[in-house]
């Protein structure tokens, strides 16, 4: 835009997306809000990146603020209700995700880490945030006017659980057996969780799947029998990003995605 200069641009990278993630919007606290209405700070999209823009002749406004130690302190909002459930680390009620500028590195990557929710810079944010809904990501961006259109990238791990198929109907008789076609994931077989239905074929994952919205497992369900193996199920269904419970594996607490089949 001519008359504006870039302070600097966010992007978002998830995971669980494969990559760019781009449902999710920005809400500045109060008091970064006052800041950039008085400098006439403008936010614009560009492809995958949120762009933050002065005019540049209010850049001296800005300076004048940074030697008070500006920043801008961000609240991000994830369009998907759904978003913690496939996100890691998995937070307690009392703490939140935070990102800060001052921990990136040269490539610009912040690093999102969990944070108690009384600390002093989530405290702020939450105090002075205009909805009451819980973010995302509580995110300071230190303005360094001196070297602006600097790109910061956070990034999200996807969330993992094991698998575990229960069989149950005609097909739990049979002596069947879960196999992955590109020969990465084990499936053992097992006995029926009390809970469960009785009868029920159990086959647990052998190691956590990691959690994507476009799974790639390709998971066949087998029959074994006199004359060899056949094909029962060319895809089996794969776990559900809302779905994971926690359970004891070997002794340690572990998320685990149930998966019902029953012909």
């Amino acid at each position: 835009m001519n008359g504006y200069r870039e302070l600097f641009r966010l992007c978002l990278e998830h995971a669980y997306h494969g990559g760019a993630w781009r449902g999710w919007e920005i809400e500045p606290v109060g008091v970064t809000r006052r800041l950039m209405d008085g400098a006439g700070v403008l936010v614009r999209r560009s492809g995958a990146d949120v762009v933050f823009l002065a005019p540049a002749e209010r850049m001296h406004q800005l300076r004048r603020e940074q030697d008070a130690a500006a920043q801008f302190v961000l609240l991000v909002h994830a369009h998907d209700p759904l978003f913690a459930s496939y996100t890691q680390p998995v937070l307690p009620a009392g703490q939140l995700l935070v990102a800060d500028s001052a921990q990136a590195g040269d490539d610009g990557v912040l690093p999102a880490g969990a944070s108690p929710a009384d600390a002093p810079l989530c405290r702020l944010a939450l105090d002075q945030a205009a909805s009451q809904r819980r973010p995302a990501l509580v995110l300071r961006i230190e303005l360094d006017t001196a070297a602006p259109e600097r790109r910061f990238v956070v990034r999200f791990e996807a969330g993992s659980s094991f698998w575990k198929y229960y069989v149950t109907g005609g097909l739990a008789a049979r002596p069947l057996a879960i196999a992955d076609l590109d020969g990465i994931v084990a499936f053992r077989a097992g006995a029926a969780d009390q809970e469960r239905p009785a009868g029920a074929l159990v086959f647990l994952s052998d190691r956590p799947i990691a959690l994507r919205a476009r799974p790639g497992e390709r998971f066949v369900l087998k029959e074994n029998g006199p004359f060899g193996e056949r094909v029962l199920m060319k895809r089996m269904p794969v776990a559900g990003t809302g779905l994971r419970q926690r359970a004891v594996l070997d002794g340690q607490v572990v998320q685990v995605s149930e998966i019902f089949i029953n012909q």
